[in-house]
């Protein structure tokens, strides 16, 4: 698998999961249960920039 291929599976994967949890836009506003909890809309390469892509290398160790 190539390293772009790798981190937009990886990109998906984190977006499919913050979904499940109502934190990307499109979260259904009744189940924050009245609370003022605002929506955060976050896309595949704003996502990018918070991850550490050095880890992703195959050569990576853990520190």
């Amino acid at each position: 698998m190539e390293e772009n291929e790798l981190i937009e599976k990886i990109t998906k994967e984190i977006l499919s999961k913050l979904e499940k949890m109502n934190i990307t836009e499109g979260a259904d506003k009744s189940s924050t249960s009245g609370k003022n909890t605002p929506e955060v809309s976050i896309t595949p390469e704003e996502l990018a920039g918070y991850l550490d892509h050095t880890l992703l290398k195959p050569g990576a160790t853990e520190a």
